[in-house]
């Protein structure tokens, strides 16, 4: 798997935005069945804020742009 793509904004002296790229893999635990679960594709929208020097992590949204579902389907949880 290719490593996450960034692309940070810094858009003032103590502030700065940034898109993360992300792929993720979700399974349940085994009921006997097909397997459920998802590969997830989507992006990370993030606000980060300096705090006495060091960068921090405001806010963090997630936008989900694909869902591939497992052969089980994805439960309702």
């Amino acid at each position: 798997m290719a490593a996450p793509r960034a692309v940070i904004e810094i858009t003032g002296p103590e502030e700065a935005t940034g898109i993360w790229s992300m792929h993720d893999y979700v399974a349940f635990p085994d009921d006997g069945g097909a397997p459920r679960g998802m590969h997830g594709y989507g992006r990370y929208h993030e606000r980060y804020v300096r705090v006495d020097g060091r960068w921090r992590i405001h806010t963090t949204r997630l936008t989900r742009l694909r869902i591939d579902p497992f052969e089980g389907g994805i439960p309702d949880v």
